[in-house]
């Protein structure tokens, strides 16, 4: 008879419980047989046992199970260790045999945070933050936490909260690290342990540095006068450190051109303070200067590079200097290059050289002189050329053992025919010795020059007819030997001007008091209107000539006997004119005289109109007086 198929199917032939906490247990995994034939089975069972870290168990023994019905084999795994373990279990159902591979891996309970810890950098003698790994239970269960070993060497520092506890799930404890270093540089160190049987270890790691940081480790002083000291400059040491820091300095000597000092000696430094290697740059002479000064704190080696260029104390003002264009045999203005001591301390000039050549003319100041800062000195230098075209030139020397040049140029150009300050220029109107300039007193030709011989208003041109002051100008009213200069007032000897009202001696002139033929001379004794002439018989009017016989008009006549007007002459009662009063007295009245230019127009002949006249006057109250004149015998 055939064998009969099995009636119980198994639902797996291995089992993986994958990671599980040692001391743990898994979840228990089931291998179910279940009956897949038609009828009741009775199930029959034996073996099924298994060994650590698995656990078994199994509901099948001794069942009936129905047409599909099922029982269990099942198993846990409970890790003593970590790390795989495999296992096996077999049995035996109704006759048949069956095996279950089992596997897990066991891990430890407690999960650490971390295998590795940087502290990064450490200032030297200061310690770092702690930094943890922490032990979490990740198991179910209260886990008994037994600590063994966690010891850490110099730079580092450990300890930890584990030893003797119990972490219920989901509870941690530490093994806690700290950092000091005791030196500059990467220091790494390990710490291992077991906790619960389990080894751990967590690699150390960190950077020592100075707790002193240095501001700067090169310092460059830049252009430094020759002779002079730069500013200090300063490297400064600040305590990064959370602690006091007691500050031990050693070194920092430098040599010469440069000077240093410091302030870290025997100095404790709160948190944030700071010290200083300071250093100063004093060139000998010029061009780059390298240093280095070396010291040591706490421990620490520190080193400064230091540098600076030296340069001339004296600045000067250019290199080269352009003439532009000068004429030919004419010297430019001069043109210096001044040199200024930019240093801060009174400086020595000595000098050398300095020369040029021709067309170029040199000279200076600075020799043996002492100039304070920012006081200066002079090379100067003039181009006086001696041919048309470009000239070039240089000068070297030397000032307090500093090479210098100057680069001369300049362009020598023919004299300008229009310059108004060259000399020779021939057609230069404004020129002062040009022949031919209108201000040049040698100049024949200049009709405006007032002392050119020849000019037509020089005073002592004798050839200028229209030379007011020239002896033979007939226009110069002051030439007295001017015969023709019919203007000249002051001429006594010209006998041929009819017109000098001034001159005695002219025949001419008619108010020439000693012209005999002047007929309007006042003073020519025959002169008929010259009230002075005591020898002219015919002048009417004069007043003081005795040989007139009745002068009527002469108040100051004093020989005139007869003259009615005269107030010396006695009053004569018969002469015509006279004031009358019936009784034939001469009243002390005033008195109207009627003359021809008054009251009586022209001459009276007739009685008739003498009386007519009299009695119309008379009957104006006014005294009349007929004045009685002599001529030919008659009275008018």
């Amino acid at each position: 008879m055939a064998d009969e198929a099995p009636a119980l199917e198994a639902s797996a032939d291995a089992l993986d419980f994958g990671e599980v906490p040692v001391g743990d247990s898994s979840d228990p995994l089931p291998v179910t047989f279940t009956n897949i034939s038609g009828v009741d089975v009775d199930v029959d069972a034996a073996g099924g046992g298994v060994g650590a870290p698995f656990v078994g168990g199994q509901s099948c023994a001794q069942v009936t199970l129905a047409p599909g019905e099922s029982c269990d084999f099942s198993f846990r795994f409970v890790p003593t260790g970590l790390g795989v373990a495999t296992g096996l279990s077999s049995f035996r159902l109704n006759g048949v045999d069956y095996s279950v591979a089992l596997s897990g891996t066991g891990v430890s309970a407690l999960e650490a945070s971390a295998d590795a810890l940087d502290f990064g950098e450490v200032p030297v003698g200061d310690s770092s933050d702690p930094l943890p790994v922490t032990f979490t239970n990740i198991s179910g269960v209260d886990v008994d936490v037994d600590a063994a070993g966690g010891g850490v060497g110099a730079p580092f520092v450990g300890g930890q909260s584990c030893a003797q506890v119990t972490l219920a799930p989901g509870e941690s404890c530490d093994f806690s690290f700290r950092f000091v270093p005791t030196g500059l540089g990467v220091a790494t160190g390990l710490s291992s342990f077991r906790l619960n049987g389990v080894d751990y270890s967590v690699a150390l790691s960190g950077t020592g540095v100075s707790a002193l940081e240095a501001s700067a480790d090169a310092l460059d002083f830049g252009e430094v006068p020759v002779g002079d000291s730069s500013d200090p400059l300063p490297v400064t040491f600040t305590n990064i450190s959370g602690v006091d820091v007691d500050v031990d300095a050693a070194g920092g000597g430098v040599g010469a051109p440069f000077v240093g000092g410091q302030s870290c000696a025997q100095v404790t430094l709160a948190p944030g303070e700071s010290c200083d290697f300071s250093f100063r740059f004093v060139p000998t002479g010029l061009g780059v200067a390298t240093g280095l000064s070396s010291f040591r704190l706490n421990g620490v080696d520190y080193s400064v590079a230091l540098s600076g260029t030296g340069v001339s104390a004296l600045e000067a003002s250019a290199d080269a200097l352009d003439f532009g264009e000068v004429p030919v045999g004419d010297s430019s203005d001069p043109l210096p290059v001044t040199f200024t001591n930019i240093s801060g301390v009174d400086v020595d000039v000595d000098a050398a050289g300095g020369g040029v050549g021709a067309p170029f003319v040199g000279g200076q100041s600075c020799a043996q002189v002492t100039l304070a800062p920012g006081e200066s000195c002079d090379f100067s230098f003039r181009f006086v050329p001696t041919g048309l075209g470009v000239a070039t030139g240089l000068s070297s020397f030397r000032l307090n053992g500093v090479d210098y040049s100057v680069a001369l140029s300049g362009t020598g150009v023919a004299v300008d025919p229009t310059d108004p300050t060259d000399p020779t220029d021939p057609t230069d109107p404004t020129d002062p010795t040009d022949p031919t300039d209108p201000t040049d007193p040698t100049d024949p030709t200049d009709p405006t020059d007032p002392t050119d011989p020849t000019d037509p208003t020089d005073p002592t041109d004798p050839t200028d007819p229209t030379d007011p002051t020239d002896p033979t100008d007939p226009t110069d009213p002051t030439d007295p030997t001017d015969p023709t200069d019919p203007t000249d007032p002051t001429d006594p000897t010209d006998p041929t001007d009819p017109t000098d009202p001034t001159d005695p001696t002219d025949p001419t002139d008619p108010t020439d008091p000693t012209d005999p033929t002047d007929p309007t001379d006042p003073t020519d004794p025959t002169d008929p209107t010259d009230p002075t002439d005591p020898t002219d018989p015919t002048d009417p009017t004069d007043q003081t000539d005795p040989t007139i016989p009745a002068d009527p008009t002469d108040p100051t006549d004093p020989t005139d006997p007869t003259d009615p007007t005269d107030p010396t002459i006695p009053a004569d009662p018969s002469e015509p004119g006279q004031p009358v009063d019936v009784d034939g007295e001469a009243p002390a009245v005033p008195r109207a005289v009627a003359t021809g230019d008054g009251l009586i127009q022209g001459g009276i002949n007739n009685t008739a109109g003498l009386l007519g006249l009299l009695t119309s006057v008379l009957a104006a109250g006014a005294v009349v007086v007929i004045r009685r004149r002599r001529s030919s015998g008659s009275v008018r």
